[in-house]
């Protein structure tokens, strides 16, 4: 009667085979990860303008830029309510600031704000005290 055993080559094909689609699979999760960071630091950003704007919109009698730009912490998000916990950047692991700043080059020459995500305040004042 034969022996029906496998050979060393045909164990060491099927780990090379094995390790191959580990790896390719490995890789596709690291994309998939990666991908999804960004979806959430994109997403966060979002937030936080938004609610940077609902705060100067609900004080835009005290907001004072005089063709100047200031920043917004998140900490004084967090402190009005609108945010509910400090938000990091996932990818770089830093703080956000909203500048917040006065476009007077728009249309029919009205006074715009626009709102940028910013992770250093080198040379702002806040927009409101904090």
């Amino acid at each position: 009667m034969k022996n029906k055993a496998f050979t060393l080559i045909e164990l060491l094909a099927v780990i090379i085979i094995i390790s191959i689609l580990v790896t390719l699979s490995s890789l596709g999760v690291t994309k998939i990860m990666k991908r999804s960071k960004e979806q959430l630091n994109n997403y966060q950003k979002k937030s936080i303008i938004d609610a940077a704007k609902i705060v100067v919109g609900d004080n835009i009698d005290t907001v004072d830029l005089d063709d100047d730009c200031k920043y917004i912490s998140l900490e004084y998000l967090i402190n009005y309510g609108i945010l509910d916990e400090s938000i990091t950047d996932v990818i770089n692991n830093q703080n956000y600031y909203v500048k917040v700043c006065l476009d007077n080059s728009s249309v029919y020459n009205e006074d715009k704000l626009t709102y940028e995500i910013i992770s250093d305040v080198n040379g702002l004042e806040p927009i409101f005290n904090e």
